[in-house]
């Protein structure tokens, strides 16, 4: 189903493209949005098997989104994963608005929501996600990810809308079981992190000063 889901967008987007340089990945970002589409190659770019020319290498967590000699190898299954779930990622920062960036809000997806459907139209890219019936804040990203903006999050997909447009054209649809959007569930992930203490500095998930 992963492949079937990206396989027919890098179809309409770059040609059905097995090699995504800065280029392809900045015309996949515009069939999604009109917002800044660096923060889609920046996401993108932290790909677990991002490659350079050359067999050129860089320390892991290196970030590299201005050079032109990197590309995403798209045939690896890790790679196709994350790309799907930073192109899920975009639509729903563009769809909610949300004021998380592209590469906070692929960390934590996969633990909220999944991918149901994704295609393409006159209209645009139309994706529908379900979300799941009791989020959790995944055990080894409770170190790294502040559990108040995790509860944030969860709370504005709990209470979105059916569907939302993207600035692109095309939309994003949350399919929602029952039991979910009830309301702020920061109260929950509190008791899940006990040794969370709610007056200690909150990073900011641009990943700008804390407050």
């Amino acid at each position: 189903m992963t492949d079937d889901l990206l396989e027919a967008i890098l179809q309409h987007a770059t040609n059905g493209a097995k090699r995504l340089t800065r280029r392809e990945l900045d015309a996949l970002a515009g069939e999604i949005t009109r917002l800044d589409r660096a923060e889609f190659i920046e996401a993108a770019a932290l790909a677990p098997g991002l490659e350079w020319d050359g067999d050129q290498d860089r320390p892991k967590g290196y970030l590299e989104i201005h050079g032109r000699e990197w590309w995403i190898d798209v045939s690896k299954a890790e790679n196709r994963l994350h790309l799907l779930t930073v192109v899920t990622a975009v639509a729903l920062v563009d769809g909610l608005r949300l004021p998380f960036s592209t590469a906070w809000v692929t960390r934590v997806l996969t633990s909220v929501l999944t991918l149901d459907s994704a295609g393409f139209d006159e209209s645009g890219l139309h994706m529908t996600v379900q979300l799941h019936s009791d989020p959790r804040l995944p055990f080894g990203l409770t170190e790294i990810v502040n559990h108040l903006d995790y509860a944030d999050f969860l709370d504005t997909v709990e209470n979105a809308g059916e569907t939302m447009p993207l600035s692109a054209g095309g939309t994003i649809s949350i399919v929602k079981k029952q039991g979910s959007g009830t309301g702020c569930p920061s109260s929950r992930f509190i008791r899940l992190l006990p040794g969370a203490d709610a007056r200690s500095p909150r990073p900011h998930p641009h990943g700008g000063p804390s407050t």
